[in-house]
């Protein structure tokens, strides 16, 4: 249920942390502005120099170097841009490109100019950890400040990243980039990675399978980097909202995420009143990956808390931890159908009680039960409810891995496992490139924790 590619402006100033090959992952990032020039997309090259030493991925400095991406299936020579719809998704990112920067260890951003996850320091040698905290354990002058945040990053242009939109589906038509604002970069990320696969087989990118957890891990990761490179706070982190044994949405109020009208609208005293939806319109372009993100109306962000209490209501807090006894991380088929499977327990296909039984539950009950925007699959990130729900859904991963260490770096190898969600498959359209078992990991190593790990 419930997202055109993304690209830093300035190479030097990406705090991401990159993996490639077969390094540790560090990343962040999607199609840097850097490289969405037309000699970069011809030359199929996106190596900045790093401003400290003017050389191409600061490898004067040892930081890092221009290589060719050792992909398990990267695109065929000679068809990029040609045939019927091309996923750009599938191998990312050789559609675009097939040499970037590959960063040393501690090192990240597009020209590993920058500190991996959890590490700073002129030369990265100091290990730096934020404590990410519960909503209601914040301050009120901090959730306001917060809540300010997100309004910035909703009305600044990203100086760092612009967005691919699709131009035309005819194939082999130019690409087309455009400008976003900081905010809606990610809520375009989102719709992309929630969108049909262009090969025509089943399934999708960063949901319904094994990746769905590291997907969102980096995604969060991803948008506190941004938002401390806008901020200037290197301590800037995405508070959790507690949802589980809430008798309805605790933060849906006007001093926090906003109470709605009727019709679902926000209500005249909400900061997020007059908030637009980004990639979205009346039409049925979210189902067609031959168009991405293409010009159209917007709308308002809408909530309908309740409207689906049919199906049950929030999750409980027994419900989170019968999630945490489950051992297997996911099983066969590797999708939304797999049963005694925490990833798909957490994800919410799976009663938590009896996971034999295929039923909406966690993260996409509480997408149901707060309804509207929140409750489409592609255009759910728009609402900024969705960044502290997804703090809370890694927050319960986080626990899962500290209470299975022997299954915490165990990523599902299994030929069945789907494309897109393959341990060495890259997830779209972060750059640098990370791989989805590269985030199957405690989050102490990408410099983050939370507040009271028990529920």
């Amino acid at each position: 249920m419930w997202k055109p590619v993304w690209i830093p402006t300035r190479p030097s100033q990406c705090c991401q942390i990159l993996l490639v090959l077969g390094m540790v992952a560090r990343t962040q990032g999607q199609i840097p502005r850097s490289c969405a020039t037309d000699w970069h997309i011809s030359n199929r090259t996106c190596c900045p120099r790093w401003w400290g030493d003017g050389s191409p991925c600061g490898s004067a400095s040892k930081r890092g170097y221009c290589q060719e991406l050792a992909l398990s299936s990267p695109w065929p020579a000679g068809q990029v841009g040609e045939g019927g719809a091309m996923d750009f998704r599938l191998a990312w990112p050789s559609y675009f490109f097939s040499r970037l920067c590959v960063c040393q260890q501690r090192y990240g951003g597009v020209d590993c100019g920058e500190c991996a996850h959890g590490w700073v320091g002129s030369q990265c040698q100091q290990q730096h950890l934020v404590q990410r905290q519960d909503l209601w354990q914040m301050s009120v002058p901090e959730r306001d400040l917060f809540l300010d945040r997100l309004l910035l990053a909703k009305q600044t242009v990203s100086s760092r990243y612009v967005i691919y939109a699709s131009s035309s589906r005819q194939p082999a038509s130019p690409f087309r980039f455009q400008d976003a604002s900081l905010y809606n970069v990610f809520a375009w990320a989102h719709y992309l990675c929630a969108k049909p696969r262009g090969d025509g087989q089943p399934g999708i990118y960063a949901h319904r399978g094994p990746a769905f957890p590291s997907w969102h891990r980096l995604y969060l990761l991803s948008f506190e980097r941004e938002m401390r490179n806008l901020t200037g706070d290197r301590d800037f982190y995405l508070p959790y909202w507690t949802w589980a044994g809430q008798q309805s949405c605790d933060v849906c109020t006007d001093n926090l995420f906003g109470s709605n009208d009727a019709q679902g609208f926000l209500n005249p005293n909400s900061r997020f009143r007059n908030w637009l939806t980004f990639c979205s319109g009346e039409g049925v372009h979210e189902l067609d990956f031959g168009l991405v993100c293409p010009p159209g109306a917007t709308l308002r962000i809408r909530r309908h808390p309740d409207v689906n209490r049919g199906l049950g209501g929030l999750p409980s807090r027994q419900d989170v931890k019968l999630s945490l006894q489950l051992h297997s991380y996911d099983s066969t088929p590797y999708n939304e159908r797999a049963l005694s499977s925490f990833r798909n327990t957490l994800e919410g296909y799976l009663l938590p009680g009896d996971p034999s039984i295929l039923y909406p539950s966690m993260h996409n009950m509480v997408h149901f039960v707060c309804g509207g925007t929140m409750s489409s699959l592609t255009y759910s990130s728009n609402d900024p409810l969705f960044l502290t729900h997804h703090a809370f859904i890694d927050k319960i991963f986080e626990m899962w891995l500290r209470a299975h260490p022997e299954n915490a770096h165990v990523y599902p190898t299994d030929p069945l496992v789907p494309p897109g969600h393959r341990a060495d498959d890259a997830m779209p359209p972060f750059i640098p490139v990370a791989r989805n078992q590269d985030f199957m990991r405690s989050s102490l190593e990408f410099g983050y924790t939370y507040s009271n790990m028990t529920i």
